[in-house]
């Protein structure tokens, strides 16, 4: 073979090695650059690592920090729940005894057999006894009612103007009523006052006196037959009381004090008597109580004249009471010194 002819395979050779490592040194290159992106965003996905790390820790701190407050929180939800526990306690002890309150105050006022009306400012209906539904046409459905609507058993009473003189003035004020069936009750009308000092309204209540007024009625009546009794005497008497009040005189005995007999009711009998005969009254009266004695005797002085003075003691059946029959016998006539 000729040289060149011998080269020629060698060339080809060298130059198809050159080419494969023009290939190699791309492909090498190639791979550097996607090595060197690659290693790029690994670093871009380490530092986003890390700022994810950072705010995982940040927010692993703030649910901590989170979860502390939430812990505060429940020992502060449990104490209050312990705190609303006692003060449900408290409120159902207070609850107890307000029910237990109102039962007593209903007992109270039932046991009382005292008719009683409970009234606001505006005279509305607040609460009742059942007594009082012998008196006024009112059943529970009429609370809250004007008192004036409700129709009362009474004869020419002026409910109204008397419980707001008792609210304009702020002083109770007592009168006896009487009913259609002839039945007597002493009204009592008083503000209604709460603790701190409020008026609120009023309370009625109705008292039953008829058997007073019975026993007042036939006081009068014997009074009134005793002072017909006395009138038919010719000397001067007079009915007086334990307490020396005169119950009832005659004309003659009005006559000599200078008063009327209506007058003498209201009196006590040592204010007609001067101060000297007074000490004689006294004395009567110490020996007719203290004594025990059933009569007695005494000489007064009056206008200068002397009268002689006959009691006698006339008890009740109990003996707790008395009361004192006194007449005066007559002027009596002083012995001439021989």
């Amino acid at each position: 073979m000729l040289p060149d002819e011998a080269k020629e395979p060698v060339r080809k050779k060298d130059n198809l090695s050159v080419s494969l490592v023009e290939e190699l040194e791309k492909e090498l290159m190639y791979t550097k650059q996607q090595l060197h992106n690659t290693i790029e965003q690994m670093e871009t996905s380490v530092e986003e690592l890390k700022s994810t790390n950072e705010e995982l820790q940040s927010t692993n701190e703030e649910l901590q920090s989170t979860n502390e407050e939430s812990l505060t929180t429940k020992e502060e939800m449990q104490s209050l729940n312990e705190e609303l526990m006692t003060i449900n306690m408290q409120y159902q002890s207070k609850a107890e005894e307000l029910t237990q309150l109102n039962n007593d105050m209903k007992n109270l006022l039932d046991s009382t057999q005292i008719a009683t009306i409970f009234l606001d400012n505006d005279l509305n209906i607040q609460r009742f006894t059942p007594q009082v539904t012998k008196l006024f046409n009112v059943i529970h459905t009429d609370v809250g009612r004007h008192i004036t609507h409700v129709v009362s058993n009474f004869e020419n009473t002026s409910l109204k103007d008397d419980i707001h003189e008792v609210l304009d003035k702020l002083k109770s004020k007592e009168m006896d009523v009487r009913t259609k069936s002839g039945e007597w009750y002493n009204l009592r009308i008083v503000p209604y006052r709460t603790l701190d000092n409020f008026i609120r309204g009023a309370i009625l209540t109705f008292n039953q006196v008829t058997a007073l007024k019975e026993i007042e009625s036939k006081y009068k009546l014997t009074l009134h037959s005793w002072k017909i009794l006395m009138n038919s005497i010719s000397a001067p008497c007079a009915i007086i009381s334990e307490n020396k009040n005169l119950l009832a005189v005659n004309n003659k005995f009005a006559n000599i004090f200078d008063i009327s007999t209506g007058e003498a009711d209201s009196k006590i009998i040592t204010q007609l008597l001067n101060k000297n005969a007074r000490p004689q009254i006294d004395k009567l009266f110490k020996e007719l109580t203290v004594k025990k004695a059933d009569k007695g005797e005494a000489t007064i002085t009056l206008g200068g004249k002397k009268y002689g003075l006959y009691a006698e003691i006339i008890k009740s059946e109990t003996n707790n009471t008395f009361i004192l029959f006194l007449k005066i016998k007559g002027l009596l006539r002083e012995k001439r010194k021989k």
